[in-house]
């Protein structure tokens, strides 16, 4: 099990604990993933959100250009749920072999833009 953060559409964003496997992440976005490389994780979001009418997300949008000012396209908006979870090697900066823990820089990136995690129960 990892803490990712999940980023709905229509609610506060929060931490969950989850085993990062294809059923798991599908379930979470609701529908096909499509991976996104951020500065220090990777954004996942349903591949086809737009497609399907799932609601704009402009909290994940907001990280995902933010983080990653120069691969996101101002036409670029993620739809519905998302999850973003830790996969660089602090050392290295490269892809780690095994998805790691959202990293606290994300999150608190995310609530600085103004998106405060939702508190537990």
């Amino acid at each position: 099990m990892i803490a990712a953060l999940v980023i709905p559409a229509d609610a506060p964003p929060y931490i969950a604990a989850i085993t990062p496997d294809l059923d798991t992440l599908q379930s979470v976005v609701g529908g096909c993933i499509e991976v996104v490389r951020l500065a220090d994780g990777i954004l996942y979001c349903n591949e086809e959100g737009r497609l399907l009418g799932l609601p704009f997300n402009e909290a994940a949008t907001t990280l995902a250009r933010t983080t990653t000012p120069d691969s996101m396209n101002r036409q670029d908006v993620f739809a519905g749920t998302c999850l973003v979870v830790g996969v660089l090697d602090p050392a290295t900066g490269e892809p780690s072999e095994e998805e790691q823990d959202v990293s606290d820089v994300l999150v608190g990136l995310l609530e600085r833009q103004g998106w405060p995690l939702r508190q537990p129960d």
